[in-house]
């Protein structure tokens, strides 16, 4: 208990730390923004890089920063964890690194903390990865759902989340029906408010990031090169259906419809409405007709056989109609 206290007052520690200094990054005002962790220059091949919720970087967009490091040098260093057998562990600025490598630099400027203070720089690695503006929505989800994990650990949580249960709370949250989140959901909507001062996103936001993470990775693959598709969008789509019906062909074609036609959340709210009800039943002609002459019995008592033998006649003229048309289309 007392170790988990002391986890959660350093995640309470940093998120008011963040919260008082809205006009500095994350990241800048965990390592103490310069003031606190000291800043050396390090040779670049004592420097590991151990992979990232980033999967794929855009190699024009090293070459421009490559670009602008050579014309105003490196503005903000980069952070490492000092190894305990030498060395030193990439904690942000891989893009940065990897700029500096295209252009040949030997060292480069790092603010350096201490691999020590595991806590801390698990945190940083967390938070550098979700606050980046490259990622798709799947990479940004996955970072989101690191987190979630980390403090469903610090706040007592046994096993992995339930993502049918982390479900339920998100659904009765957008719901407005919090007050049903009760017993054992309770610490799911917990811990998805203590991730929430850190990522920067409403607790609701928090729970739907980490479904989004727990697709199927044929969905996740469809999802990181529709970039028409927003959050927004995938909320939409939870609401109607469960996690273990995101992978249908139907929620398949439904996010390529967006992709394709760039669907707004309004069209996309009427076509699953739509979709919900369904086509309109036609109902069988024959009791239509059924149904009329059975009102006119009641409607014209007695001159119900006069009123028929008009009908018939009726009916004759029409078909001979329809057989002209008939005969006039084939003419033509």
């Amino acid at each position: 208990m007392g170790a988990r206290r002391e986890l959660l007052d350093l995640t309470r520690e940093m998120e008011s730390a963040l919260t008082k200094r809205a006009g500095a990054s994350r990241l800048e005002a965990l390592v103490g923004g310069g003031s606190g962790a000291p800043t050396q220059v390090i040779r670049i091949e004592d420097i590991e890089v151990r992979p990232q919720i980033r999967k794929e970087f855009d190699e024009g967009s090293i070459e421009c920063l490559a670009k602008s490091l050579k014309e105003h040098g490196l503005l903000q260093p980069i952070v490492v964890a000092k190894k305990r057998e030498g060395g030193f562990l990439l904690v942000a600025g891989e893009r940065r690194l990897r700029a500096a490598k295209k252009l040949g630099w030997f060292s480069i400027p790092a603010v350096v903390v201490d691999e020590g203070d595991e806590d801390r720089l698990k945190l940083m690695q967390l938070i550098e990865n979700v606050q980046r503006k490259d990622l798709n929505l799947v990479e940004k989800s996955e970072g989101i759902w690191e987190y979630y994990k980390y403090m469903w650990k610090v706040l007592g949580g046994t096993g992995s989340p339930d993502v049918s249960k982390l479900w339920t709370v998100f659904y009765y949250l957008h719901g407005g029906k919090k007050d049903k989140i009760k017993g054992e959901l309770e610490i799911y909507y917990r811990v998805a408010a203590e991730c929430s001062t850190l990522v920067g996103l409403p607790d609701g936001s928090v729970l739907l990031h980490c479904l989004i993470a727990n697709l199927e990775d044929g969905v996740k693959e469809v999802l990181a090169n529709a970039d028409k598709v927003s959050a927004t969008h995938l909320r939409i789509l939870f609401i109607n259906k469960k996690p273990e019906g995101m992978a249908s062909s139907e929620v398949l074609e439904t996010i390529k419809k967006i992709q394709e036609e760039g669907i707004s959340r309004r069209e996309l709210e009427r076509l699953l409405k739509g979709r919900k009800k369904g086509p309109a039943k036609k109902k069988d002609p024959f009791e239509k007709v059924d149904s009329f002459l059975k009102g006119l019995q009641k409607e014209v008592g007695e001159d119900l056989e006069r009123v028929l033998k008009y009908l018939i006649h009726q009916s004759e003229a029409m078909l001979l109609r329809i057989k002209a048309t008939e005969v006039g289309d084939e003419e033509l």
